[in-house]
């Protein structure tokens, strides 16, 4: 099976030694390689001193009339079994259809199973296998066996009559007298059916991995086109290379002047990123990446290329070791989200609109390991919020709203879920995380099964009877005696 190439050619070289030379006279219906073979027969028999061996003037691949293929013989019917002389070479009866990504180039010229989708079909074209060439001075025959679809026709004649009179004779290319086969590109894509998990083991919410998202948009057809040019793009790039650090430092700059025009705008995240640093095992990664750390080491690069090209140098070595780690290939995660899930981003929706603080400025339900975030910002009275929070968990877990008011908690759900999407985005959640259709509408069924029953329990289970409850407040030194009463250390 690692070798399918190697046992065609061999049968072809038997059956061509089995076949008996053809004994019918040719006519009009025969084609010019007929005719050519029957004209170096007749000049075997008419010059006995010059014998002509057929097999060694003509090519096999010339002058052969059937196809050898590697098919599966449950595809056939009987009719066309008896048609066609073919090689019956089927992978075991185990071998599992593997993905498109995982066909290497090891797999060459082997016979493998691989399950896709066909995205493009080009039309049937010829595919050469012989040039037959014709010398204009000493109409000598030429003949070139081409293996590849891509080949530099033969322009001298080599015979030896153009040799020793050396007259460089030109060869013309003889279509008819060539030998073409049929040739068609298919073109496959993944199926969404193959999840690659990064993380080991994804039942285990507490267990997570860094990693780099990288997203781009193209047609079907231009899958493999676009995944060549972020391959040869990761893959390629030389980062320490004058022009490449020139380009870096111009991207850390700008980088750092936007990060640093952003914090007015972007403060109440920033907070929230660094309030919940000890909340979750993965809130430090995502405030490195996200947070005031981010901005303030992007700052501290852009100031230090600024003062000393060494430093740029070294950002340029830094990167070239991170994309020796980072670009490769590697699998895709899989999403895990549990029940209680969606009945707590109800829960959120409902305490926002039937019971919210004045200065309440977010209440969440997060994925991961179950934390449910309420938060305030720019908040003067920290410890009335925080009272406030206790008296939500309260109102939620004593179920003091009606069922008219969970039927706004899931329309305000589905506004921010059903919100309009560009057809760009929708396709990107479908490549780059595997989100279908049916999925999407299998949780959509789920929040419409929420009730006020599921609230409650929800809210005693995972808010009152909380196995963990932490308050994390970041700010200036003013009111931190009244937090220290309060128990804060």
């Amino acid at each position: 099976m690692r070798n399918t190439r190697r046992y065609v050619t061999l049968f072809s070289d038997a059956v061509d030694e089995i076949l008996p030379p053809p004994s019918r006279d040719i006519s009009q219906a025969h084609d010019v390689l007929d005719v050519l073979r029957l004209h170096r027969v007749q000049e075997a028999t008419t010059d006995p001193d010059h014998p002509v061996d057929i097999r060694t003037i003509f090519p096999p691949a010339l002058m052969r009339r059937f196809e050898l293929q590697c098919v599966d013989h449950t595809q056939l019917s009987p009719q066309h079994m008896s048609l066609i002389l073919y090689i019956r070479l089927i992978p075991g009866v185990k071998t599992k259809p593997v993905p498109i990504r995982d066909v290497k180039a090891s797999k060459v010229g082997s016979l493998v199973r691989i399950k896709g989708m066909v995205t493009r079909v080009s039309n049937v074209k010829p595919l050469v296998v012989v040039s037959t060439y014709t010398c204009e001075s000493c109409s000598f025959e030429v003949y070139q066996e081409v293996k590849s679809r891509n080949f530099n026709p033969l322009l001298q004649c080599p015979s030896e009559k153009c040799t020793t009179n050396r007259t460089n004779g030109r060869l013309l290319m003889q279509t008819k007298a060539s030998k073409f086969q049929k040739f068609q590109e298919v073109k496959f894509q993944v199926l969404q059916s193959f999840f690659y998990p990064k993380c080991g083991y994804t039942h285990d919410t507490s267990c997570y991995s860094e990693a780099l998202v990288v997203e781009t948009l193209c047609l079907p057809h231009h899958v493999s086109n676009t995944l060549t040019i972020l391959e040869q793009l990761f893959a390629d790039t030389q980062y320490t290379t004058p022009p490449n650090l020139a380009q870096i430092k111009s991207l850390v700059l700008s980088a750092s002047a936007a990060a640093n025009a952003s914090i007015a705008s972007t403060g109440h995240s920033l907070a929230a990123y660094r309030a919940s640093m000890g909340l979750t095992s993965y809130a430090p990664a995502v405030e490195s990446a996200r947070g005031m750390t981010s901005i303030a080491a992007l700052q501290q690069w852009a100031d230090a290329i600024e003062a000393d090209p060494a430093a740029l140098d070294a950002l340029g070595a830094i990167f070239r070791r991170l994309a020796a780690l980072t670009f490769r290939r590697d699998q895709m995660g899989l999403s895990v989200v549990t029940e209680p899930h969606l009945v707590t981003q109800v829960d959120a929706e409902l305490a926002k609109m039937t019971w919210q603080h004045h200065k309440q400025d977010d209440l969440a339900g997060r994925l991961g390991e179950g934390v449910f975030t309420m938060s305030s910002y720019f908040d003067p009275h920290t410890c009335q919020t925080l009272d406030a929070y206790a008296d939500a968990v309260e109102f939620a877990v004593g179920g003091h709203f009606t069922d008219e008011d969970v039927h706004q908690a899931l329309l305000a759900t589905f506004s921010s879920i059903d919100a309009p999407q560009a057809p760009s985005a929708k396709g990107k959640g479908l490549f780059t995380r595997g989100f279908t259709h049916d999925m999407l509408q299998a949780r959509r069924s789920q929040l419409l099964g929420v009730t006020k029953a599921d609230l409650v329990r929800v809210a005693t289970d995972h808010l009152a009877n909380a196995a963990k409850s932490h308050a994390v407040v970041v700010g200036k030194e003013e009111s931190r005696q009244e937090l220290v009463h309060r128990g804060f250390q």
